[in-house]
C-alpha cells in the first residue's frame, strides 16, 4: 500500500513540475533616471524622469519544428509598459505620472528628450509631446490608438 502511495506522490509531484516549467512568458524591468533642464522666462528649471519600463514577452516556437531539437522563435507583439514619474520641483517626491501601454516588436525603440516646454517621447516611430507647464501631452489624432495612456498627479 506504501509502494501505491508513494509512486502516485511522485507522479503528482512530476506533473506539477512538468506543468510549472512549461511557462512561455516571461517579464522584462528595467529602471532608468535622468535629470534635464529647460528654461523658461529667462530661468532655468531642472527635473528628473524616472522611466520603469516593463515588457511582457511571449516565447512560441514554429509548430513545423515541434519535435526538433534546436527550434526557432516566432517573433510576437510584446506588451510594453512604460511608466515615466516626473518630479518637476526638485523635492525628490515625484509630482505626476504618465503610464503608456503599447504593443512593440522586439526591438523597441524608445527615447525622451528635452524641448522648450517639457519633453518630447518618440515611441515606436511616433512622437508624444508632454508639456510640464500644462500637465498634458499632445499626440497626433491618428495615432491616437496605438497608445492607452493615463496621466496621473500626486497629492
Amino acid at each position: 500500500m506504501n509502494y501505491i502511495k508513494s509512486i502516485i506522490t511522485l507522479a503528482a509531484i512530476a506533473l506539477t513540475v512538468s506543468v510549472s516549467a512549461q511557462s512561455n512568458e516571461q517579464t522584462v524591468d528595467e529602471t532608468t533616471i535622468k535629470k534635464y533642464q529647460i528654461e523658461r522666462n529667462g530661468q532655468d528649471s531642472f527635473y528628473t524622469l524616472r522611466i520603469e519600463s516593463m515588457r511582457n514577452e511571449v516565447v512560441s516556437l514554429e509548430k513545423s519544428e515541434r519535435y526538433e531539437l534546436n527550434q526557432d522563435r516566432v517573433d510576437n507583439m510584446d506588451k510594453v509598459t512604460k511608466r515615466i514619474s516626473i518630479d518637476a520641483d526638485n523635492d525628490g517626491q515625484y509630482d505626476r505620472m504618465i503610464t503608456m501601454s503599447y504593443k512593440s516588436e522586439a526591438e523597441d525603440s524608445f527615447s525622451i528628450v528635452p524641448s522648450n516646454e517639457g519633453f518630447l517621447i518618440t515611441l515606436i516611430g511616433e512622437e508624444i509631446e508632454y508639456n510640464l507647464l500644462k500637465k498634458d501631452y499632445e499626440i497626433e489624432k491618428k495615432y491616437v490608438d496605438l497608445f492607452d495612456i493615463m496621466l496621473s498627479e500626486a497629492k
